[in-house]
C-alpha cells in the first residue's frame, strides 16, 4: 500500500493536495506524513468525531468512542503546471522510520 500511494503523490502533478483520512485507515498519520513531507510543504489538521453507533455495543468490531479525521496538506515543491518545471522528485528510502 505504502509504494502505490508514494508512487501516487510522486507522480502527481497538482499544486496541492489535500487527503481526508481517519485514524483506522490502512496507512498510520506518520507513514502519509513521512511520504508527504519528502514532496513538499506538509501540513496537518486533526479533528476528533464521536462515533455513529447504530448497533449495539456487544456486537461492534470497533469499540473506541471516537475516531480521528485527519487533513493532510501538501504544497508540492516540483509538478509541472504551467511553468513546466521538471518532475523529477525524489524517492523515499527503504529504511522508513515512523514515529
Amino acid at each position: 500500500m505504502v509504494p502505490v500511494f508514494e508512487a501516487l503523490i510522486r507522480d502527481a502533478d497538482f499544486q496541492y493536495i489535500f487527503l481526508s483520512y481517519n485514524n483506522e485507515g490502512l496507512m498510520s498519520v506518520g507513514q502519509v506524513r513521512e511520504i508527504f513531507e519528502c514532496f513538499g510543504k506538509y501540513n496537518l489538521v486533526q479533528t476528533e468525531y464521536r462515533r455513529f453507533k447504530a448497533d449495539k455495543t456487544e456486537n461492534r468490531n470497533h469499540k473506541a468512542n471516537s475516531i480521528f479525521e485527519y487533513l493532510h496538506i501538501l504544497e508540492k515543491t516540483f509538478y509541472s503546471g504551467l511553468t513546466k518545471t521538471s518532475t523529477a522528485l525524489p524517492r523515499l528510502s527503504s529504511k522508513r522510520t515512523i514515529l
